[in-house]
């Protein structure tokens, strides 16, 4: 089989390493002890981002707007989640994809799993930030992210989300999520 591309983002348990094929749209399984692939799952679209592990499961988000969840030891499918508004492609970096592209990890804390889709609260409609089960892809709350850039030209853009102590808010850049409603 064809070997990942050189731009790849790598993360290893189980004894296996997921890799983010970037030019290729596809997450990779391979053995960590023998380096032999053990599944590989095309999403459509390319992934900026490892993989996020968590209780057995592969998620990471793609391009063309979509949350997958993956079985981590056989790479089958078990959720495609769309986090954009709705499906609307474009042509970009020589392939298409959303609009609304999944431009973040996937980030998990206390068993809720966050991502978020667009390029910039100012263009297209906003962010839009979707709060949801890792385990089944049912979403618990989404919120829009929209607005101007201000005056000294700071731009509310896609960030990584980060967290403190359980119910303390969620955090993607310096905007901050109540974990419970969004607000």
């Amino acid at each position: 089989p064809e070997a990942p591309s050189t731009r790849a983002a790598r993360y290893c348990a189980w004894g296996t390493v997921f890799v983010a094929d970037l030019a290729g749209g596809r997450v990779v399984a391979l053995d960590a002890d023998t380096g032999k692939q053990k599944w590989s799952y095309h999403a459509g679209s390319r992934g900026a981002f490892s993989p996020t592990l968590h209780e057995g499961l592969c998620l990471f988000g793609s391009a063309d707007g979509w949350v997958h969840g993956l079985h981590a030891a056989t790479g089958k499918p078990v959720y495609r989640l769309l986090l954009a508004p709705r499906e609307r492609l474009i042509g970009g970096q020589d392939k298409l994809e959303s609009m609304w592209p999944v431009a973040n990890d996937v980030f998990v804390a206390g068993g809720v799993a966050y991502a978020s889709a667009g390029i910039a609260a100012s263009i297209h409609g906003g962010i839009r930030v979707v709060a949801f089960r890792p385990q089944n892809g049912e979403v618990l709350w989404s919120k829009c992210l929209q607005g101007v850039p201000t005056k000294n030209d700071q731009e509310t853009v896609p960030a990584l989300f980060a967290s403190n102590p359980a119910g303390s808010p969620v955090l993607m850049g310096e905007t901050a999520f109540d974990p419970k409603t969004g607000a």
